[in-house]
């Protein structure tokens, strides 16, 4: 039985996507199907992946535009593996990532969602530095934070995603729509310190209308799935690290209410809290934002 079933989605990813498709065929495990969901591309995409003869590969296509979310469950529903594994078609995966991460979680049977560091990568490929995520303590506070894990780099248990498919409603932020309803749910959460992904953020990948876009759809789930709709999305959007005129002590009483509705981890609370302070005084020094 294969180990672990990679799920991509493309839609006109033809600038990077034999890049993204040789990284994850020349990973050190091959124990693994490949399952690439053409989301009606116009572009050259759906030739490129033509052009590979991997019996691993297996090919779907959408016979109109359906979005990134619908086409991943379309993905996971036919995923045969026990784990399942993200990539998108503009990333590039590490030689050994996904060895690295199928025996951790093969050996640590309480985690769900396994992520890891990034390097990140512009559009040319050149590295322009280090994306990290909480771990240890931190995390244990810090995952319901959009975003504990970078969505391309998580392997997860395959089970978890069939009986918690992406919200296909959602725009944007259905990743952490999905984290949230794992967290609610008691599911734990890994990143390893290991760089296992060239991340890449390029010009069609972000703009300040998709941030806020995407910061206001992940407090709407925050919301709705938490019930804290007296935590105010300015008040959110202080745990993001996003804005820091919030008052300290209505964060600190915010912080124990989210605490307490998902039964977070008490000095990873203090943590989180520690690190929000240090920030706030150092952008203050540099005159960046007033206490």
């Amino acid at each position: 039985m294969i180990k672990c079933s990679i799920i991509m989605a493309v839609f006109n990813g033809e600038l990077y996507l034999k890049e993204a498709i040789d990284s994850v065929l020349n990973q050190t495990m091959s124990d693994f199907e490949f399952i690439i969901i053409d989301d009606h591309s116009n572009d050259e995409s759906l030739m490129i992946i033509n052009s590979y003869k991997d019996s691993r590969i297996h090919l779907l296509q959408n016979e109109q535009n359906m979005g990134l979310a619908a086409s991943l469950n379309c993905g996971i529903k036919i995923a045969k593996a026990p784990l399942i594994a993200r990539m998108d078609a503009d990333d590039v995966m590490i030689p050994n990532r996904l060895e690295i991460q199928v025996n951790y979680l093969e050996k640590n049977t309480n985690i769900g969602v396994c992520g890891s560091f990034a390097i990140q990568i512009d559009g040319d490929s050149k590295v322009t530095g280090m994306v990290k995520t909480p771990t240890g303590l931190h995390l244990q506070f810090a995952k319901w934070i959009p975003s504990p894990v970078i969505h391309p780099t998580v392997l997860m248990r395959a089970e978890l995603l069939r009986n918690n498919l992406y919200n296909e409603s959602l725009k944007s932020a259905q990743d952490y729509d999905l984290w949230l309803r794992l967290i609610v749910q008691g599911v734990q959460f890994y990143n390893c310190k290991t760089p296992l992904l060239k991340y890449r953020v390029h010009a069609k990948s972000i703009t300040q209308s998709k941030l806020l876009s995407q910061s206001r759809n992940a407090y709407d789930s925050f919301v709705r799935h938490t019930g804290l709709d007296i935590v105010s999305y300015k008040s959110f959007l202080s745990f993001c690290l996003q804005n820091y005129s919030i008052d300290l002590f209505t964060r600190i009483t915010d912080a124990f209410l989210i605490r307490k509705v998902l039964k977070l981890n008490y000095l990873g609370l203090f943590i989180n809290q520690f690190r929000y302070i240090v920030f706030k005084y150092v952008l203050a020094k540099k005159n960046m934002v007033k206490l």
